[in-house]
């Protein structure tokens, strides 16, 4: 009983820490843009991120858009998200982007 009232007062603070975080942001950073190009997987992990974003109080909005148009719209600060790089099949999609410093791959999410 004691173990499940400490996890219920971890996880109000959490709650509490991640919104007092949340009300500091411009009201820009709101939306989260993201987009996806159609595949049966990213549909999911955008949508789990979708899910995730809401509980965090973000507003996020997802299209299904082909890959070079994913990568202009975030190179053009279009999007703000990108779930799908497949490393190596994308090389070739990313690396223009990677050079001239447009796009960063901030974090490798399966290995």
């Amino acid at each position: 009983m004691l173990r499940m009232l400490a996890n219920g007062v971890c996880l109000a603070a959490l709650m509490m820490a991640s919104q007092a975080a949340r009300a500091a942001e411009a009201e820009s950073c709101k939306t989260v843009r993201m987009a996806e190009p159609g595949w049966n997987d990213l549909a999911f992990t955008t949508g789990v991120a979708k899910v995730l974003l809401q509980a965090l109080g973000y507003e996020p909005q997802s299209e299904v858009l082909g890959i070079n148009v994913i990568y202009e719209g975030m190179k053009n600060k279009d999007l703000d998200l990108f779930l799908g790089y497949w490393d190596p099949a994308m090389v070739t999609y990313y690396e223009p982007y990677k050079k001239d410093g447009t796009i960063e791959n901030v974090r490798v999410n399966l290995v």
